[in-house]
């Protein structure tokens, strides 16, 4: 039996379960039709006060309202295996109402949004189930043939095509009753669960796992409406947001038959001067005309251009209504030094904006979720937020991936171009280690085992004789980097799918990763397993490329070429003794002709400068980050100029490496039992630091002389540590514990 089978007995592999509360009894309906989209309307009257618990899911994308009003968008990201539903209570008085919802389906959706087929579904509970739930009650369904896709999409390739609105937007309008026919059910439901378990085909319907998505209205800032264009006139009104925003239009105007109007969205002035703009389109049929768009849009800037013909138009309002994920961002981090104050704002609006039912590498060109980038997300909202249900949501979905070898896709869910990469595999189980050291759900933890070992048995059939890595399918990315002078900036360097030292390194870093996360589910047997295997790739890469001349890992084999990412991963892994540490940190910080780190990777670049104790480099190395910011920028950059994207989310690591190495807060122990406080200060006077903790918050306020750091560092409730400074170490213990020492050498030199 292999050692995935034995371990998917032992922790029991995630399946699913009988259907919750008779989910399943709703059937889906769709309707007859040749629109992109359908509104499903349900008419009902009730005699008494009550609330109707009800569950919604659709295929692709839901707009749910309730006697006009919009109380809803879904489902959340979702495969066809594991697809969402959302729970809403509505209140119902006594008296007529209607439930309508606007579906989505087909024509140009985005990426990172699967399908099974065209559907709609609604189950009711109690009374209300007759009443309401699909395939049991009166549904009826207009199609909407005035919406369409097409415009200029500004370069942006995953988020389907822009909107054409004729008339007015589905969401914003009464549709006259006679719009309305009769539905078809696709999928029957099931009065009862099967005794033998049987499931329907199709959507696998799973209750809530994230909570719902923020929603504000804001007014179009500095712009005074009523606006009127006249006959055959021309208006252009630009917006500035004042920041970056992730948000759906809201477009009122009255008149104006044959009129349009196009809304663009651009993530920079300059970018929308160039004619990167996405750009929606409105058709006013005169009379009153309301718009929005099925998907948000994204940017810090907007330019509305109306152009009129024989009837004249007044533009009577433009709001928007803000979407993102509810991230509290109750962490912080400040100092004396301004500019990194600065930094740290651009980081948590970055980190904000690429978190919605994903986290997405980046809002306005992909939205979509890649592992790698995932990771450096998800650290960074450890250190400011202790939501987890994202972070289980993606790593869950990701479980599902991979193939039969083990190797996941870099992106997922997708139903456009996807990369394999086995480099980006590499990075899963470090992400499940994350999880276990600053989250204590061990039980979830536990149910991805058995994801975790058919990977590590999957990237194991790639060892060679030696026991590396060698011959990797798919894109072995590692980052936008020119890793031949002069040359393209590139995923992946020359060594890439074949003998390669940094993917080799990545290997230990996961079978390390591996081995501590099985450990601390119970299975101590398992993490020897990877731990044997770690020891053996150590020996191998260690005798393939250190290079004894240089005192440092070269990339490839011939020992031809360096860089800033193999000395990285090898300080970051632990592996080396005392002298061989000293010397490849030394290359590092002072060698030329290295291949530099891009934004990604600089996430690894200033993990290995923290734990070798030289946050005075990762200070200096925020100057990308400053430059942002001097620049005007509200988000951080895919990569140093020219860049594709102004908000990328793996951007925002910063926020990361100052609350774990210059204020020195990190978990100590599996489910952060124990905490750990070094700082590094690198010439700050002062640090004030407060980090989201299971049971609380560890919270660090310091101030730094010459020759001495006082201040305090309290603990949650139950929790003890250990504060270290310049090797003089004391312990801590749950509550306030205050800070005084003075020391024999000064602490770091300043970094600027």
């Amino acid at each position: 039996m292999s050692l995935v089978a034995v371990i998917a007995m032992s922790v029991g592999v995630l399946a699913r379960s009988a259907p919750a509360d008779g989910l399943d009894s709703a059937s889906w309906i769709w309707s007859e039709g040749t629109g992109i989209a359908r509104v499903f309307r349900n008419v009902f009257t009730n005699s008494a006060a009550a609330t109707a618990s009800v569950d919604v899911s659709a295929d692709t994308h839901y707009v749910l309202k309730f006697d006009g009003r919009i109380v809803g968008r879904g489902p959340d990201l979702s495969v066809p295996d594991d697809w969402a539903c959302r729970t809403y209570e509505l209140p119902v008085s006594p008296g007529r109402h209607e439930i309508e919802s606007v579906v989505y389906h087909g024509g140009s959706m985005p990426y990172g949004m699967p399908s099974y087929r065209a559907g709609f579904f609604l189950k009711g509970y109690g009374d209300f189930d007759a009443v309401l739930s699909t395939g049991k009650s009166q549904w009826r369904a207009a199609d909407i043939k005035n919406v369409s896709y097409g415009g200029k999409s500004g370069g942006a390739f995953g988020v389907g095509l822009p909107n054409i609105v004729r008339g007015s937007s589905p969401e914003l309008t009464e549709l006259p009753e006679d719009a309305f026919g009769p539905v078809v059910v696709v999928r029957e439901g099931l009065d009862e669960p099967s005794p033998y378990y049987h499931e329907l085909p199709g959507w696998r319907l799973t209750k809530p796992k994230l909570p719902r998505q923020t929603s504000r209205v804001f007014h179009a800032p500095g712009v005074r409406f009523p606006i009127s264009v006249p006959a055959n006139g021309r208006r252009e009104i630009v917006v500035a947001l004042g920041d970056y925003y992730c948000a759906y239009p809201i477009l009122s105007m009255s008149g104006g038959r044959g009129a349009v109007a196009r809304l663009g969205w651009s993530e920079s002035k300059r970018r929308l001067d160039n004619g990167q703009a996405y750009e929606d389109t409105f058709l006013p049929a005169g009379g009153a005309s309301r718009f929005t768009t099925s998907r948000y849009r994204c940017g810090t800037v907007c330019r509305l251009c109306v152009e009129t013909k024989d009837d004249p138009v007044e533009v009577l309002s433009l709001d928007f209504e803000e979407s993102f994920y509810p991230l509290d961002l109750v962490g912080h981090f400040s100092c004396n030094d301004d500019t990194i104050d600065s930094v740290v704002r651009l980081c948590r609006r970055g980190l904000q904006m690429c978190a919605h039912e994903g986290v997405y590498d980046c809002p306005f060109y992909e939205q979509l979720v890649y592992i790698g980038d995932s990771r450096i997300q998800f650290l960074a909202q450890n250190a400011v937020s202790s939501d987890d249900c994202l972070q289980k949501r993606v790593l869950e979905l990701f479980a599902r991936s991979a193939g039969p070898d083990g190797i996941m896709p870099m992106n997922y869910p997708c139903t456009g171009p996807c990369s394999r990469s086995a480099t980006y595999t590499l990075i899963y189980p470090l992400e499940l280690r994350d999880f276990m050291m600053w989250h204590d759900d061990f039980a979830w933890l536990l149910r991805q085992l058995p994801a975790l070992a058919a990977t590590m048995e999957g990237i194991a059939s790639f060892e060679n004789a030696d026991g590396l890595l060698e011959n990797l399918p798919g894109w072995c990315f590692v980052d936008w980097a020119e890793w031949t002078p002069g040359g393209a900036h590139l995923g992946a360097g020359p060594e890439a799918g074949r003998l390669s030292c940094i993917e080799n390194l990545l290997y230990v870093l996961a079978l390390e990763a591996a081995g501590q996360v099985a450990d601390a589910v119970g299975r101590s047997d398992l993490a020897a397993v990877y731990a044997a295997r770690r020891q053996r790739v150590v020996d191998g890469v260690v005798s393939a490329f250190w290079s004894e001349e240089t005192g440092a890992f070269a990339d490839d084999c011939a020992h031809n070429r360096y860089s800033e990412h193999a000395q990285s991963l090898a300080i970051a892994a632990g592996m080396l003794d005392a002298d061989r540490r000293t010397r490849c940190l030394s290359f590092l910080v002072g060698a030329h002709g290295l291949t530099r780190t891009s934004v990604y990777f600089s996430h690894y670049l200033f993990d290995a400068y923290g734990l070798a104790g030289r946050s005075d480099l990762i200070l200096k190395r925020l100057d990308l980050w400053r430059d942002y910011v001097r620049k005007g920028y509200s988000t951080p950059l895919e990569m140093p100029e020219p860049s594709r994207s102004d908000c990328h989310g793996w951007g925002a690591h910063p926020l990361y490496h100052l609350a774990t190495h210059v204020a020195g807060i990190r978990p100590d122990a599996p489910g952060f039992s124990r905490v750990r406080v070094a700082p590094q200060p690198a010439g700050l006077h002062n640090i004030d630091c407060r980090v989201p903790h299971p049971r609380g918050f560890v919270d660090v306020m310091l101030d730094f002389a010459d020759d001495s750091v006082q201040g305090f560092v309290s603990l949650p409730d139950g929790v003890e540590g250990t504060f270290l400074f310049r090797e003089v170490e004391m312990p801590l213990h749950s509550g306030t514990n205050r800070i005084s020492r003075t020391l024999a050498a000064p602490i770091f030199p300043e970094a600027r």
